[in-house]
């Protein structure tokens, strides 16, 4: 009997236990969320005022930001200088829309993430604006206030308007994949020095002869309609899928270990799409032009 007794004591002692381990007390982070908010609304008075000192201060010494095609910048006063020279460019201006704002359960950590618009003049003196996403993480200070140790900002390509392609890292390659590549290597050289240095060619035999060979206008008609159907092509595409610079497509689409897939696969789309159709284009082009010409010789052979 002593021992069922010592039996059923255990079991509600084990029980009691266990409900006392599974039992939580709600932490209140209000005041800790508002006072990251605040911090985020001084981020962004910062950058409607261009404060370099006021945007520096929010951060830690030892803090680290992070932003697109650039090497992570490491300490407040480094920090301050990389800010100091965005907030210089010409006509530049940043947005910020807090989304979300979370604080550990220890109560020491925080993190906030946003979306970003930044507007700034280009090489030719035309606004550009780019949008983006960014993830700050802050840390609870000594004397009770936060400071910022991790920013990191993520532009916004538009690879959602592209349906999700297959990683072809885990598949066998392509063997068409190559040959378009190579093709679209060879037609952007081609039409760089190849075309060009052919047209001179045939307007320098003009020049001697007083002639016009039948290639002049073919080759001049082809190198026009490449570059300008390459140019609206580009700013089509700028518009619609790639905000970024022509040579970021560029290095992007040969070199997957700095960009990572779905960029780099997103890049090799682009560049191959636009080389593709421009030299199509010049070649429908270069058919035209010599039809017209053939026409043109038979017709002034009946004239006279």
């Amino acid at each position: 009997m002593s021992n069922l007794r010592m039996f059923i004591c255990c079991t509600l002692m084990l029980c009691s236990i266990g409900g006392c381990a599974t039992k939580t007390i709600p932490v209140d982070r209000s005041e800790d969320e508002r006072a990251i908010r605040e911090m985020e609304t001084e981020a962004s008075k910062a950058l409607a005022a261009k404060d370099v000192r006021r945007m520096a201060s929010l951060y830690a010494e030892n803090a680290a930001l992070f932003y697109a095609d650039s090497p992570m910048v490491a300490g407040r006063d480094a920090i301050r200088e990389t800010w100091k020279s965005i907030l210089a460019r010409p006509n530049f201006t940043m947005s910020t829309v807090l989304l979300r704002v979370e604080v550990s359960d220890s109560g020491d950590l925080g993190f906030t993430r946003g979306s970003y618009s930044t507007t700034m003049n280009d090489a030719n003196g035309t606004p550009v604006t780019d949008m983006g996403e960014y993830g700050v993480v802050y840390r609870k200070q000594p004397d009770g206030s936060w400071k910022i140790i991790a920013d990191s900002g993520n532009a916004a390509l538009r690879v959602h308007s592209f349906p999700k392609s297959p990683d072809r890292r885990q598949q066998p390659a392509s063997q068409i994949a190559p040959l378009m590549g190579l093709a679209s290597l060879f037609s952007g050289l081609g039409f760089l020095f190849g075309v060009p240095i052919v047209a001179a060619a045939f307007a320098w035999k003009y020049y001697r002869s007083r002639q016009v060979p039948t290639g002049l206008p073919i080759t001049i008609a082809m190198v026009l309609v490449f570059w300008v159907a390459t140019t609206l092509l580009w700013r089509y595409i700028s518009a619609h899928y790639w905000n970024m610079s022509f040579m970021t497509a560029l290095h992007a689409a040969g070199d997957a270990a700095r960009f990572g897939h779905p960029i780099e696969h997103t890049a090799e789309v682009l560049v191959v799409d636009l080389l593709i159709f421009s030299t199509l284009l010049a070649l429908a082009a270069g058919a035209i032009t010599f039809a017209a010409r053939r026409l043109w010789i038979r017709h002034s052979r009946r004239a006279v």
